[in-house]
């Protein structure tokens, strides 16, 4: 080892008195600044370039490359069927509830109030239901704010399927103060409690069954939980976006949704 450092002390040449060392730095600093370097045919950069497919880390490309307006409707999934209800009309929508009915609609969101006895509860769901045949091949996602008013003595359900029953189904359930994942298969209700999570504050949920993979649970667009065991499957003609407030004291409860979407391949 020795004789290797010995070597990199010397000179370059009788007429060059550069160090081998300081030569092979400069080298390797001219080539890092040379914005030309690996674009011959067959190296690197041309490659990438050149790639049919490019290949980046999942969700790498962010909001702000993208030129407004740059983007044609032909680059658009039109193999989806989106709903993405604002709420200025509650026309397709069925509103139930038990107890005094204290709940109501605004621009963007939907508001749940119950009434002041325990049990007493209200619920949103469609009119009509969406054809989902088997959840695994459909690949549905929900995509909701929701803001608590109270995180206690209360439980609410963000569905998309059913959450009572015999209903298979998946999504998030809040309850006493904390919320979880939860899916139901054949009659069982399975839960996976989601931590460090500010439960009254506004945040943003999102869950999706992945094809393979199990059904992932986000908030605030972090990964929390993935499910693979136990999962719903065959559901036809499930609900999308349901949702229900329960109150299990004597008193109002509140929670409000904001600008929900459903998403599924078609």
């Amino acid at each position: 080892m020795a004789g290797m450092e010995t070597w990199g002390q010397v000179p370059k040449s009788q007429t060059d008195n550069e160090l081998i060392n300081e030569a092979i730095a400069d080298a390797i600093s001219d080539h890092e600044a040379d914005p030309e370097a690996h674009q011959g045919e067959g190296e690197s950069l041309q490659n990438h370039k050149s790639d049919e497919t490019i290949d980046h880390p999942t969700e790498s490309v962010v909001g702000d490359k993208y030129a407004p307006d740059s983007i044609k409707p032909s680059k658009l999934d039109m193999y989806n069927l989106i709903i993405a209800p604002q709420f200025e009309s509650l026309n397709n929508w069925t509103h139930n509830h038990l107890g005094e009915d204290l709940a109501y609609s605004f621009i963007g969101g939907y508001s749940f109030e119950c009434g002041d006895t325990s049990g007493d509860w209200c619920s949103l769901s469609p009119n009509s239901t969406v054809p989902l045949v088997n959840y695994a091949n459909k690949n549905p996602m929900q995509d909701v704010g929701i803001k608590f008013h109270n995180d206690t003595y209360q439980t609410f359900y963000a569905a998309i399927g059913g959450f009572v029953g015999s209903l298979e189904g998946f999504g998030f359930k809040a309850s006493n103060g904390k919320v979880y994942a939860f899916w139901r298969h054949l009659s069982t209700e399975y839960t996976e409690e989601l931590i460090d999570i500010t439960v009254d504050d506004t945040n943003r949920y999102r869950c999706q069954y992945i094809f393979e993979v199990g059904i992932e649970y986000y908030i605030d667009n972090q990964l929390l939980f993935t499910a693979k065991e136990n999962l719903p499957v065959n559901t036809d003609f499930a609900q999308v976006l349901w949702f229900k407030l329960t109150t299990n004291q004597n008193a109002y409860k509140a929670v409000e949704i904001y600008t929900p979407r459903f998403v599924m391949d078609l």
